[in-house]
């Protein structure tokens, strides 16, 4: 997200994203995503994809830098900080990780992480996947 903050302070943007949340406390599923968009419908633009690849089990991970991805978006519920996979988005954010101050980190290893690390390396996600992107309001139902 890029963002014009002389014209975010002017329009007051944020008061009003935040009397919309209270608006519609009981129905908002994505908070801040749903109060910018209901608040910038309309007055917003598209950045290049380039700038938000959306890490997905049914896409050929990107080439990155110039021609391909430059930012990879991890959408949806499994985080790789969260459980360790042999999915390639997952191995390119542990790339990047160790050339910080986290080297090295990884998720500690658990009975969830395993069952989740199969699910995803399976048959199965790929047929799910659809639903999962509908259920986490990707696509029309």
């Amino acid at each position: 997200m890029l963002l014009d903050l002389d014209l975010l302070r002017r329009d007051e943007i944020p008061a009003r994203a935040i009397d919309y949340l209270l608006q519609h406390r009981d129905t908002v599923v994505f908070w801040d995503q749903e109060a910018l968009n209901a608040v910038l419908a309309g007055k917003w633009g598209a950045l290049d994809p380039r700038w938000n690849h959306i890490a997905n089990p049914r896409a050929a991970l990107p080439r990155e830098g110039q021609d391909g991805a430059w930012i990879y978006h991890f959408a949806g519920n499994v985080k790789p900080w969260d459980y360790p996979t042999a999915d390639p988005s997952h191995a390119l954010y542990y790339r990047y990780l160790d050339q910080t101050a986290w080297a090295g980190w990884r998720p500690k290893r658990s009975l969830a992480g395993a069952v989740i690390a199969t699910y995803l390396s399976s048959r199965l996600r790929t047929m799910l996947y659809p639903t999962e992107e509908w259920l986490m309001g990707d696509l029309e139902p």
